[in-house]
């Protein structure tokens, strides 16, 4: 089994309606039979992220930074912000629980000092057929399984927010099939 962690810390700065997000600081480290390895962040640390609101709420990113190949090779820094942002919390009283377009299934928790909190679960599937050297034709099985809370201020604003993704990945061709897990966790603090 192998790990990875990736902790960033970054600045936001709102322009207009462009919202930058820059990573100050850079931790990556990989875990195997081999042991651990940190590696050298230094030509990534600085990179920006340049982001508008898409008409669903979500953030959608516009520029990303270059990461240099020696780290691209472990991880696609430059996709961080991909998955970054939680999704618009719904109107809800509190517990209660509705399902969203993207068939997010959520619930509203109890108040806690004046934060509201929320809790959501969906689940993504996706099959893909691929045709790999010309002749041979690959099934691919992909599902995500996302169990998800969110914390908000009086605001609406996200104070911090953790996603949990199982990802199960299923390959068969060739004569071959292959299985993969990989679980995500993605906690973020505003400070």
């Amino acid at each position: 089994m192998r790990g990875l962690t990736r902790e960033i810390r970054y600045a936001r700065t709102l322009r207009g309606d462009t919202l930058v997000m820059q990573a100050t600081a850079v931790r990556l480290e990989a875990r195997g039979e081999g042991g651990t390895r940190r590696h050298d962040t230094d030509g990534f640390t600085g990179g920006r992220w340049k982001l508008v609101r898409a008409g669903t709420g979500d953030w959608r990113v516009l520029e990303r930074p270059f990461v240099p190949p020696p780290l691209l090779e472990v991880n696609d820094l430059a996709t961080a912000m991909d998955d970054f942002f939680p999704p618009p919390a719904p109107l809800l009283s509190r517990d209660g629980r509705i399902r969203d377009g993207a068939g997010r299934a959520w619930h509203r928790l109890a108040d806690s000092a004046g934060v509201r909190r929320y809790d959501w679960e969906v689940t993504r599937r996706r099959d893909t057929t691929a045709t790999v050297r010309d002749t041979v034709s690959v099934l691919v099985e992909e599902e995500v399984f996302e169990v998800s809370s969110l914390r908000l201020d009086a605001r609406g604003e996200p104070l911090g927010w953790t996603r949990t993704l199982t990802t199960e990945v299923y390959t068969r061709g060739g004569g071959r099939s292959v299985r993969a897990t990989v679980r995500q966790r993605i906690t973020v603090r505003a400070l």
